[in-house]
């Protein structure tokens, strides 16, 4: 366990328990990914003094018994090929998998102190219109794993595009993450 001092008006030191990120994922069942190697010519992460810049991750199939995200990549469009709730699924691998570049990067996520900005891309069709509810999915992930006061960011959605290679999603560009 770690522990975070909180400084109050008066100069109170107040140690809060806090679990470690992966002991949360772990007692969620959840097991922390390899990352993905880059199909370009960029990296997955660049690092600039304590920023960290995280490039776009796609959604994988989810495997529900052993909580593994599979190789397969989820692909269509919500609200045609998949639903509400299957993007929302979508999107949360999509974290996953992040996280799991994080582990890589850093060796221990409770390095990171902030998550500052999550951008997202949706493939949806036209008359799709809950697009803000399928980026939850990853939104509301990343504050149960690390805690509102960590976890919760803004956040940009681009929706009604035609994303390469026809996936659900081309999620999830953190545009910047402060260590601590």
């Amino acid at each position: 366990m770690i522990y975070t001092r909180l400084w109050r008006k008066k100069k109170l030191n107040i140690f809060v328990r806090r679990l470690h990120v992966e002991e949360k994922l772990q007692k969620k069942g959840f097991r922390i990914p390899p990352p993905v190697k880059p199909k370009g010519s960029y990296t997955n992460v660049v690092q600039t003094g304590n920023l960290l810049y995280i490039s776009g991750h796609l959604p994988f199939k989810f495997h529900p018994e052993q909580k593994v995200l599979t190789e397969n990549v989820i692909v269509g469009k919500v609200g045609k090929d998949l639903t509400l709730e299957q993007a929302q699924d979508a999107a949360k691998s999509c974290a996953l998998s992040i996280i799991g570049t994080l582990k890589e990067h850093l060796g221990n996520l409770d390095k990171v102190s902030k998550i500052v900005k999550l951008n997202g891309y949706v493939n949806c069709s036209d008359d799709f219109r809950d697009q803000p509810k399928v980026l939850n999915g990853a939104s509301e992930f990343l504050v149960e794993v690390f805690g509102p006061e960590i976890g919760t960011h803004a956040r940009a959605g681009f929706y009604k595009l035609i994303v390469v290679f026809y996936f659900i999603l081309c999620i999830f560009y953190l545009d910047t993450i402060v260590l601590g």
